[in-house]
């Protein structure tokens, strides 16, 4: 919410009015419109002010702290800028529109007994959305990167109904505290984060896991089967498996 903060993270001399005229500019159109952020250690202390700049304009906000490497494997500075796990679930806390759609999220499966994952995706990836490279490749999602169908030599159809199709029905080859683990639904850990961080998309990002860890304890303490730390889970990191 300044021109300080936000073109340190953009690096983009100017880019701080663009984005404040662009936003007036949709509202003035009347389209529908929200607006995000990363929460990062160089801005969270400005979440405030957004959240207030956001209001002020009748718009919803959300945001999103929990970050990946960039996908070209260039140099990244996402270590540096992810919120450590108590800073984000503390940010969580303060938001109670946002904590109570987590204790709602976390409520009904901290019932029921954890179920053994077979397919490593649960997600829509592949299901009902995929992604398209600049290279022209048929992806699962913008984060896995690895194999996919080149579209410069074949259809769609092809690529979605063999390629995609054959990518999703993986079923897990290690492991993997994540195939019973009870918290899934408040952890961002999926296979192409893991992917992306690990180099396997069994292994799970070790800061998400502490994360969803930490919001659990929050919420109902012991009662979730889990330690806080995450120990319970990443003190057995499966074996990579095969990609």
């Amino acid at each position: 919410m300044t021109p300080a903060t936000y073109e340190r993270v953009t690096q983009v001399p100017g880019s701080y009015a663009r984005c404040i005229a662009g936003i007036e500019r949709v509202r003035a159109r009347g389209i529908a419109l929200r607006l995000k952020t990363m929460a990062l250690t160089w801005n969270v202390h400005e979440m405030a002010e957004m959240e207030r700049f956001t209001q002020s304009l009748g718009v919803p906000f959300r945001y999103d702290g929990q970050l990946n490497p960039r996908i070209d494997c260039g140099a990244s500075r996402y270590r540096e800028l992810q919120l450590v796990p108590e800073a984000l679930v503390a940010l969580d806390i303060e938001r109670a529109e946002r904590w109570d759609e987590m204790r709602r999220t976390l409520d009904p499966v901290r019932e029921a007994r954890p179920m053994e994952l077979t397919a490593v995706y649960g997600c829509a990836a592949g299901r009902t959305t995929f992604s398209v490279d600049a290279r022209g490749r048929l992806l699962l999602c913008p984060l896995s990167r690895r194999g996919g169908y080149d579209l410069r030599t074949g259809t769609f159809a092809e690529g979605w109904r063999e390629s995609l199709s054959r990518a999703r029905e993986r079923h897990w080859q290690s492991a993997s505290p994540c195939r019973r683990c009870s918290l899934m639904a408040l952890c961002d850990s999926c296979p192409g984060a893991n992917e992306l961080e690990t180099g396997d998309v069994e292994t799970p990002v070790a800061v998400f896991c502490e994360i969803a860890h930490r919001r659990a304890a929050a919420i109902v303490g012991a009662a979730s089967g889990h330690r806080a730390d995450a120990s319970c889970c990443l003190g057995a990191q499966p074996t990579p498996s095969a990609a």
